[in-house]
């Protein structure tokens, strides 16, 4: 019965990868976006410029979830500035 159960649930359990996939896809090109305000974002979102930065460029593998709600957070909690992406 377990694995019967886990079969009907395959098909929604990538669907929910291919979310995520596309969730950070977007994150990190948002991240990328606004790469003046990382300081300010990294800060916000408790973790280190560097981390961002590896992220943005797809360093980090498995970066965990509280951690990109922290991000998501940051994100919508600092707009955008006038001077992002001249760094």
């Amino acid at each position: 019965i377990e694995n019967f159960v886990i079969d009907n649930n395959s098909d929604a359990i990538v669907e929910r990868i291919f979310d995520l996939q596309s969730e950070n896809a977007q994150l990190r090109a948002e991240l990328d976006r606004r790469r003046g305000d990382w300081p300010r974002i990294s800060k916000a979102a408790d973790v280190s410029h560097s981390w961002v930065s590896q992220f943005v460029r797809g360093k980090i593998p498995n970066p965990g979830y509280a951690t990109l709600k922290r991000l998501q957070a940051a994100l919508s909690a600092n707009p955008a500035t006038a001077q992002a992406g001249q760094d």
